[in-house]
């Protein structure tokens, strides 16, 4: 089965920025905007990211960019192995098989 590369980038972005975005709001939430948090790895790695409500937004358009870069990686490189060592065979033929020795090794045992 290949991954289709465009659906899947996608997707990952999507639910990456949504996760983000839902976190940011989180910890607002929880500690508040006034309160210092000490800053998360995410303020290291995303450029102008902080725990704010703009931050929720830069985090969402970081979020989206980033995930839809990795799925793209990650569903190319699936697809390029998948092609090379995957043998698919008919999911109605790997049935027929396994009917047929099962109802075999039930006829040899009467």
């Amino acid at each position: 089965m290949k991954l289709n590369v465009g659906a899947f980038a996608f997707t990952v972005g999507v639910w990456l920025a949504a996760s983000l975005f839902v976190m940011t709001w989180w910890f607002i939430g929880r500690f508040g905007v006034d309160e210092p948090v000490a800053p998360s790895m995410l303020e290291r790695i995303f450029v102008g990211y902080r725990i704010t409500p703009f931050g929720s937004l830069v985090g969402l358009g970081w979020g989206f960019l980033s995930g839809t870069i990795f799925g793209g990686i990650f569903a190319w490189l699936y697809n390029f192995f998948a092609e090379r060592f995957v043998t698919e065979e008919p999911p109605s033929a790997t049935r027929a098989k396994r009917t047929t020795k099962s109802s075999r090794s039930k006829r040899s045992r009467r």
